[in-house]
């Protein structure tokens, strides 16, 4: 009596059998279908992950179920055409290439160098026109944003022209010329220039002020 193989279930017949050309074609047929056929569904209830795959990728398993494992383990391997090498799309299944997360990588430490803070005391300069009883000036930076502020008392002889009042450090310096007009505590009338170059200057008016003469807090962009 004929056998059966036990995956394909091909007929066996035994040695004494006659040839029966029925049967190899019933076999062919069979050999054609496994060949074929598969469900190609693309999912599988026992694969949920990449080693959920690689352990039913195993030998001993028909054709038709290796290809049924195969398409659905392969939504679990990563194709290059799956890198994603901008940072433009918001698909959220899409992974990021390792070259695209370095230039991230770079702008993250080039902003965390842009944002570093940095402060100084700012020297009180010698000067022909103003004599000082107080000098308090400070110089900060955060990223390209420059905050000076001025606590200045004493004198100020009058002159119809800016006087040079100090050159603050480069990296402290406006992008622009900046302009601040003000009145003092005593009711002065006083504009202070800070220009791209570093220097500031002050208008009195052709006045002599005494007091707090420039007491304030001068933000702007930096270069």
């Amino acid at each position: 009596m004929a056998k059966n193989t036990p995956n394909y279930e091909f007929e066996k017949p035994e040695q004494n059998d006659f040839y029966d050309v029925d049967v190899q074609n019933r076999n062919w047929d069979k050999a054609e279908t496994a060949l074929t056929e598969f469900d190609d569904a693309g999912s599988v209830d026992e694969i949920k992950s990449f080693p959920d795959f690689l352990k039913k990728f195993v030998t001993g398993n028909k054709l038709a179920v290796t290809m049924r494992n195969l398409k659905a383990g392969l939504q679990f391997v990563l194709h290059a055409g799956q890198i994603v090498n901008n940072c433009v799309t918001d698909n959220v299944e899409l992974p990021l290439s390792a070259a695209q997360g370095k230039v991230l990588k770079d702008l993250y430490t080039q902003l965390y160098s842009d944002l570093a803070y940095t402060s100084e005391s700012l020297t009180q300069p010698p000067s022909e026109y103003c004599t000082f009883s107080q000098w308090i000036a400070v110089a900060e930076r955060v990223c390209n944003e420059v905050t000076l502020t001025f606590n200045v008392s004493g004198s100020i002889v009058p002159a119809s022209t800016l006087l040079l009042l100090m050159t603050i450090p480069e990296k402290y310096r406006p992008k622009n010329y900046k302009y601040v007009s003000y009145r003092t505590q005593d009711g002065y009338d006083m504009l202070v220039i800070i220009q791209t170059d570093g220097k500031v200057l002050l208008f009195n008016n052709n006045k002599a002020v005494s007091g707090f003469f420039l007491r304030q807090t001068i933000t702007y962009p930096a270069t």
